[in-house]
């Protein structure tokens, strides 16, 4: 495979140069300079409107829920690596060679963990205290992180947990969960398990069975447990793996919202509760990740609920 995606990138290198051999000097210069005068207006914006909702469009009864974050030290450094990374001319470079070619033999997940790039960031380590409710030096027994990537999120929790579990389904992100000596399980073993902390961070959108997996979700978290789960604004499915029913899933989430704060809600009543689980924090958050040679860093927006098993359910 390895001499086949030499010679690809050879090609593809070729290719490359004779396209930015024709394109005009003055429209790379001013792809650049763009980008330049971009990543100066974020490092000097705290980004406030990035965690802002509007509170009175959230229902009453969870209003209180809410915990208000903002961007902190750690949010910053991660920022500051995507300004450093995509400034990185030859590694950006490469990965515009690399990235087209690999996509020939694998997944755009895959790809990702093959070069150690895309890595995203949902929440800094305060953060993730704040919507949970817990001391800087609390430690629990376990924690279970579903769809963990390349564990750079799962980092961030790791340190609060005596035991870590992770599971992935792309094979080059389960090597680099390996390499973190995290215990990887299989996709359905988890099920047969109980954790303190069950995390399922923008999984749901992802995944071909959400309803099924909150199900098990709920069976395999500890009574007195928490789940957190981040999903994105605007919800829109796309399963990876389904290329066969055009990447959509086979079980639908009655989310579709004209606002964040619609979508909160109707992640509430329609999903969590029927599923059995109470609402304890939200917050919004930026869903960041690192970008490539004309964008430093890509942003959607996250809400992020931290979920109890319901009293009237706990099995």
């Amino acid at each position: 495979m390895l001499w086949k995606i030499c010679v690809l990138g050879i090609i593809y290198s070729w290719i490359l140069i004779h396209i930015l051999s024709k394109m005009r000097r003055s429209r790379l210069t001013e792809v650049m300079l763009e980008k330049q005068q971009l990543d100066l207006q974020h490092r000097n914006d705290n980004h406030f409107y990035w965690y802002q909702i509007r509170m009175d469009e959230i229902d009453e009864t969870e209003r209180s829920k809410f915990v208000q974050l903002n961007q902190d030290e750690q949010t910053q450094n991660f920022l500051d690596t995507c300004y450093n990374k995509s400034d990185a001319f030859l590694l950006q470079f490469w990965h515009a060679l690399a990235v087209p070619v690999l996509k020939m033999f694998m997944t755009q997940t895959n790809v990702n963990g093959y070069l150690d790039r895309g890595s995203m960031f949902v929440f800094s380590s305060a953060q993730f205290r704040s919507l949970m409710s817990i001391e800087d030096d609390w430690v629990g027994d376990s924690l279970l992180d579903l769809g963990a990537g390349d564990g750079k999120v799962t980092d961030v929790m790791a340190s609060h947990f005596q035991r870590i579990y992770v599971t992935e389904i792309a094979t080059q992100m389960q090597k680099q969960l390996i390499r973190k000596k995290y215990n990887l399980l299989g996709l359905t073993e988890w099920t047969h398990h109980k954790f303190e902390v069950i995390s399922c961070l923008n999984l749901l959108d992802r995944c071909d069975k959400p309803l099924t997996l909150l199900q098990n979700i709920r069976q395999s978290v500890k009574e007195n447990g928490r789940v957190i789960v981040a999903s994105v604004y605007p919800y829109s499915p796309y399963v990876e793996e389904n290329s066969s029913s055009n990447y959509k899933p086979s079980e639908s989430l009655d989310i579709t919202a004209s606002s964040i704060e619609e979508q909160i809600n109707l992640m509430v009543k329609n999903v969590f509760t029927p599923s059995g689980f109470e609402l304890l924090t939200f917050s919004r958050v930026p869903y960041l990740c690192e970008g490539d040679l004309t964008t430093s860093f890509y942003i959607l927006y996250d809400i992020v609920f931290v979920l109890q098993p319901s009293k009237q359910n706990k099995s």
